[in-house]
């Protein structure tokens, strides 16, 4: 009896392993949603008063140099179909990012953030993303030293 028993919730759970899920119609979500458009030119604004107006290559903004410790701020521009959407904002390598307005893009595609570098010398990664899909900014905090460890060519090198 108690065999039939095991044998009878085996098999029971075999079945729900193998339940496939339907899609029914209007659950897909790429009818509402406009998709993921990477920002097509970012500005960054210094505290020391410099402004660099970047423009995406290849959907790749161009790396830039600060000052241990340089406070930013970025101004991101996306396509308008963008407005309304929400993303999220991360230091890969340290240094601090505020996010205002909750990572709202606006109605002009505009997305402001600040970012302050950290200390050390090297590069620092910031990831601003909605889900799977992102935009990856990349500044280098300059060794104000020794210039043969900085890469050459860039905004703010």
């Amino acid at each position: 009896m108690k065999r039939k028993r095991l044998l009878f919730g085996l098999a029971i759970l075999a079945g729900m392993l193998c339940l496939t899920t339907t899609k029914l119609p209007g659950q897909d979500v790429a009818d509402t949603d406009p998709g993921w458009s990477p920002p097509s030119s970012a500005e960054i604004a210094t505290d020391a008063g410099a402004v660099f107006n970047l423009k995406a290559r290849n959907e790749r903004l161009q790396k830039v140099g600060l000052r241990p410790g340089q406070l930013v701020k970025v101004t991101l521009t996306f396509s308008t179909a963008m407005s309304g959407q929400t993303v999220a904002a991360t230091a890969l390598d340290g240094g601090t990012i505020t996010l205002p307005a909750r990572g709202i893009i606006a109605k002009d595609g505009s997305l402001s953030l600040h970012f302050k570098a950290g200390n050390d010398i090297g590069l620092y990664r910031v990831l601003v993303n909605q889900g799977d899909n992102g935009q990856m900014l990349e500044f280098w905090v300059r060794d104000l030293t020794n210039s043969d460890n900085n890469p050459v060519l860039f905004p703010g090198s």
